[in-house]
């Protein structure tokens, strides 16, 4: 009977083969990412041009850039220069709230029609979409949220710190935020999520009709307060915050933040 080392293959081979699987897995892995990005920049790019054309005929002008930032369970979208001569005008004589309720009003309507066109584009069903603008700096963002279930709370350097200075920010407007996670989507776009932070007032508000209102009054007071911990924030994220937005969703008590940057 002959020995089982005898007919074992040599250690030298054994090692060769699982190097070369190994390997193999590895450029496979590697070569999966890769699609995966490219798909991704694709899907970035369709997207920003069915969003640039659903504003353009819906709102009589086209955004001058319109750039798109996906990720498994959210797409962002960042929009410049985006003011009609007419809302330029408005704004010009002191009508900023008059041009913010108009384009919510308009934003509103075009809701359906947005999420349709980022559902076949995507293949992914939309549970909730967002926007918001900045009039002084004539920009605009739009959020798609495909998982409103979604964990954003991918690490990134001194992260719960700014989970601190979010959490200081949202008591100072109304109180402290059950909870709060954020998401590096890229270098550029910081997506932060709030959840449990109306108190019993707004909710009453809410009751009696006055969302609108609400909207505006606190649009503008956690802005400003963002505004007065921008240094601060931006020591934190090693970058420069070139725009922000702020949006709500009342009826399950959470929010959003997107900070726009540029790596310093």
């Amino acid at each position: 009977m002959l020995a089982f080392d005898s007919i074992s293959p040599p250690m030298g081979i054994i090692t060769i083969i699982f190097l070369f699987i190994i390997t193999v897995a590895a450029l496979t892995t590697t070569d999966s990412k890769e699609r995966s990005m490219e798909n991704s920049k694709v899907l970035e790019r369709e997207a920003a041009s069915v969003i640039g054309k659903v504003l353009r005929d819906n709102f009589g002008k086209g955004p001058g850039n319109v750039i798109c930032s996906l990720s498994d369970s959210v797409l962002v979208t960042y929009i410049t220069n985006f003011a009609s001569p007419v809302e330029l005008s408005l704004m010009n004589i002191q009508q900023n709230l008059f041009v913010e309720k108009t384009g919510d009003l308009l934003m509103h309507t075009l809701k359906e029609e947005m999420m349709m066109f980022i559902e076949l584009k995507m293949h992914l069903e939309v549970n909730e979409f967002f926007y918001d603008w900045n009039l002084d700096f004539h920009t605009g963002m739009l959020i798609f949220i495909f998982n409103k279930d979604a964990v954003y709370d991918d690490f990134y350097s001194n992260q719960e710190k700014l989970h601190d200075v979010i959490s200081k920010i949202t008591y100072e407007a109304q109180r402290l935020p059950d909870i709060v996670q954020s998401r590096r989507l890229n270098t550029k776009h910081l997506l932060v999520f709030r959840e449990g932070l109306l108190v019993n007032l707004e909710k009453e508000l809410l009751t009696l009709g006055f969302e609108e209102t609400l909207v505006l009054g606190k649009r503008r007071l956690e802005k400003r307060l963002i505004e007065e911990y921008k240094t601060i924030i931006e020591q934190l994220l090693s970058a420069k915050i070139i725009d922000f937005f702020v949006v709500w969703n009342f009826s399950e008590d959470k929010s959003y933040i997107l900070f726009v940057l540029k790596q310093e």
